[in-house]
């Protein structure tokens, strides 16, 4: 209002934004004397409502002292009781011990509901089940767009020449042209692998500054600084995992065995190095424990330069990870990765995506342009599930990734290697832009994820 905007549709970005709710009915109930009932229409006919995680503690929850202390006006501003105002946020209404959720709330005044990915949608379904009591997950009304990124932010400049001589200098608006992006199979190997090679060397120069400044200001022994940044090595095979340190993110994983994990990084002939940066909540002790555990680990002499951790990360330093590593790893405990997008921002720069079938990379994933595990669980005991994902990605890496990165023809290049980046430019990439998630949300013919509406048999709106 104080920008003299009048919008006429509301997004509530994830339930932190769902006070916006009440505000717009007080002021048609308040101002515009519409009776609460009609206000509610009106609001939830102007909203849609985007969850972003599947994880509970994600979906802030206040109790109703809470909201008695600093927000006891609305019930009366809108004309209802003060128990009618509470049942705005509570999963079952009238249940008076339940917490009142801001996610609730943007639920319940919003006419369109969506995860951010396929199987979101389906884990949000599940999840607000319990509102709508009589229907089954699969009957409710909310749906799905999936994550995309925005390419011209997170593509380096070397990569977006190339994309704008193969889909013309119209690339930023040709970005959905699936035909256009299959002309990167005509670019040559050696140009490719050059770029592979030039953006790696680019972020082991950033790393050994980065780094570098970091050890030092923790006052770390010198002699542990120089083997670190001596053992940078822009021609071994990097590998990035880089995100919120959440618990299901499981960075433990690589290190279930560091036994074969040490003859994995150490190996003269095919080296590794892994790259890790990220930070937890500020209240999740768990993962900033693991964070602690990846720096123990990073100070053993087994593993000094082969695992890295870059402290406060920050959107420079992604950059400089999803343009420079050579493969992005993703292990998140299944069903709770949400959609993430740094896999995607990755794609973008010909980085291959090792992950689970989780998230955007379940619906993203092709054979030959990245490696997968497999999306559903083998074990209900998560520790079980946990030793043998580890095992997997451990195989994966010895006897597929490694070599095919170490592979190399007469020209010194691996052309499997570069094959997998062909692949993953052309068929990937133009799912994931944010111009084709821009084409889904308004229903464009053509793009990957547009929506038609129906009705159930129960006569609930239905979106697929």
């Amino acid at each position: 209002n104080e920008l003299g905007l009048t919008p006429s549709v509301y997004h509530c970005n994830e339930g932190h934004a769902a006070f916006i709710g009440i505000e717009r009915l007080r002021q048609l109930v308040d101002e515009m004397r519409f009776s609460f009932d009609q206000a509610v229409e009106i609001v939830r006919a102007t909203q849609l409502f985007t969850t972003h995680t599947p994880v509970p503690a994600g979906h802030d929850a206040f109790s109703e002292n809470m909201l008695r202390a600093y927000i006891p006006h609305y019930a009366d501003r809108l004309n209802i009781s003060w128990n009618s105002f509470m049942n705005l946020g509570r999963y079952i209404e009238d249940k008076a011990d339940e917490k009142f959720s801001m996610s609730v709330l943007a639920a319940r005044l919003s006419q369109e509901m969506n995860g951010v990915s396929r199987i979101h949608g389906r884990v949000s379904r599940e999840m607000f089940q319990g509102m709508f009591p009589g229907f089954f997950a699969e009957e409710l009304y909310i749906s799905y767009v999936t994550n995309g990124v925005h390419m011209p932010t997170w593509t380096s400049d070397k990569w977006q020449e190339l994309y704008a001589r193969i889909l013309n200098d119209k690339h930023i608006l040709n970005q959905t042209d699936r035909a256009a992006w299959e002309k990167i199979r005509e670019i040559p190997d050696e140009e490719l692998w050059d770029l592979r090679e030039t953006h790696r060397k680019i972020l082991i120069e950033y790393l050994r500054h980065r780094v570098g400044d970091d050890l030092r200001l923790r006052q770390e022994n010198p002699k542990f600084i120089m083997r670190t940044l001596e053992a940078l090595n822009a021609k071994t095979l990097t590998i990035g995992f880089a995100r919120r340190f959440a618990t299901y993110k499981r960075a433990h994983l690589l290190f279930a065995n560091p036994e074969r994990l040490a003859k994995l990084v150490n190996n003269k002939d095919m080296p590794v190095q892994f790259v890790f940066a990220g930070k937890a909540h500020p209240a999740d002790k768990a993962g900033q424990d693991l964070i602690k555990r990846i720096l123990e680990y990073s100070k053993m002499p087994e593993f000094i330069g082969k695992i890295i951790f870059v402290e406060n990360y920050d959107m420079k330093l992604g950059a400089k990870l999803v343009q420079g590593v050579d493969v992005w790893l993703n292990t998140p405990m299944r069903p709770l990765e949400a959609s993430g997008t740094s896999g995607e921002k990755a794609v973008m720069n010909g980085v291959l995506n090792f992950s689970v079938l989780d998230g955007w990379w379940a619906e993203g994933y092709k054979p030959n342009a990245g490696w997968a595990l497999q999306e559903e669980r083998t074990y209900e005991n998560q520790h079980f599930q946990d030793e043998l994902d580890a095992e997997n990605i451990y195989n994966i890496l010895e006897e597929q990734i490694i070599p095919d990165f170490y592979n190399r023809n007469e020209k010194g290049i691996p052309e499997k290697w570069v094959t997998y980046m062909k692949n993953t430019i052309a068929t990937i990439s133009p799912e994931f832009t944010m111009k084709r998630m821009l084409d889904a949300r308004l229903g464009k013919p053509g793009s990957c994820f547009s929506k038609s509406a129906g009705f159930n048999k129960k006569g609930i709106k239905t979106w697929r």
